[in-house]
């Protein structure tokens, strides 16, 4: 076994058949095998039960994962350490969906880690104390803690990945959810989990609201998303740094041209200076209704050009492995209990091909 242990771990069964979207109904129906019974598969899930060894390949080819991937021992956490952004509600399933995939990753840089020291460049989060619990105070700290310079933050990516947080960009799918993270714990970093079909100046508005949850919010309070988003206002548009941009000609134009300055959506420079009392309530309600009949809700016309947001941490953990520890492919999957293309997919890794030569006469 992956870990030397002999035990079959029902919490990796749950997650597995979670992140293939089945039931147990569903999943029996798969393994089509009299012997197993929803009774059965409940009790093995719930750790009332060992499998034999017949159940065992039963249960890993109807979930598509290797054998060895149900007897490892890490510990999962339920949603109560995650913090979900979510535009409009999302289906219990596809919670439980993107949460089994946020978990699969953790398990993976659990292992990835006993072999690596991670060690980041900037003050890690948990050391750094707080007097104001005021959002915008605590975002003015972390950026001179963090030595960010004024004007507009050109890569929020590698700034957090420098304070050792992991970020994941995620596929959630048909959920309509911007992200959401998980607090360090048992050795492993804070991680971030971004969905990367965002905008991008949406996408790095998300990780900010993301950082304002891991400083603000290890205990969940009702406020907390008004809370991050405040933060993450106060990051990314400084109010002394945006009063003289706000000072003169404001329009839909003047506001694009500030989003490509800024790297935020018109729609947060709107906000921001309508907060800021640069815009009436009318004048709000005004350039609110012209995004919306423009179709710039869904799709603002400017793109960011200038800004980059590319995680680089989690590839740098495989790039180790298979460089530098000298494991193939085959032995990343025998270590994490995966199928190759599943792999190959959850991680970017391009299958090298063989290129036909011959010689030339």
């Amino acid at each position: 076994m992956i870990n030397g242990s002999n035990q079959f771990n029902g919490d990796l069964l749950l997650l597995a058949r979670n992140l293939r979207g089945l039931t147990q109904k569903q999943l029996i129906k798969l393994m089509d095998d009299t012997n197993i019974t929803q009774g059965t598969l409940s009790k093995i899930e719930h750790g009332l039960l060992e499998p034999n060894q017949k159940q065992v390949e039963l249960i890993a080819n109807a979930l598509s994962f290797r054998k060895n991937f149900f007897f490892q021992h890490v510990p999962l956490y339920d949603f109560a350490y995650s913090f979900f952004r979510s535009r409009k509600s999302v289906s219990i399933s596809n919670h439980k969906a993107i949460q089994a995939k946020a978990d699969l990753y953790r398990l993976h840089i659990h292992k990835f880690l006993d072999a690596i020291e991670f060690e980041p460049e900037l003050e890690e989060i948990s050391k750094i104390n707080f007097v104001s619990k005021d959002p915008s105070d605590i975002a003015n700290v972390i950026k001179r803690v963090w030595n960010v310079p004024r004007g507009p933050v050109y890569n929020i990516t590698c700034m957090l990945e420098r304070a050792g947080i992991i970020i994941i960009p995620m596929n959630f799918g048909g959920a309509n959810m911007d992200g959401f993270c998980h607090l360090s714990c048992d050795g492993i970093p804070p991680i971030i989990y971004i969905n990367k079909n965002l905008p991008l100046d949406r996408y790095r508005f998300s990780l900010i609201h993301e950082l304002g949850h891991l400083l603000m919010h290890r205990i969940p309070s009702e406020n907390q998303e008004n809370e991050a988003n405040t933060f993450a206002a106060s990051f990314l548009m400084p109010d002394k740094e945006l009063q003289s941009d706000f000072s003169y000609g404001l329009s839909l134009q003047k506001f694009a041209e500030l989003k490509k300055c800024w790297g935020v959506s018109m729609q947060a420079l709107i906000h921001k200076a309508w907060s800021l009392g640069k815009l009436t309530d009318r004048g709000l309600k005004y350039y609110q209704i012209e995004l919306s009949k423009r179709g710039y809700r869904k799709k603002e016309p400017v793109e960011l050009d200038n800004f980059k947001e590319t995680p680089s941490t989690l590839s740098e953990l495989l790039k180790v492995h298979l460089e530098e520890l000298q494991y193939s492919e085959e032995e990343l999957c025998q270590l994490t209990g995966m199928y190759k293309d599943e792999l190959q997919e959850m991680y970017g890794l391009k299958t090298k091909q063989k290129v036909k030569l011959r010689l030339v006469s």
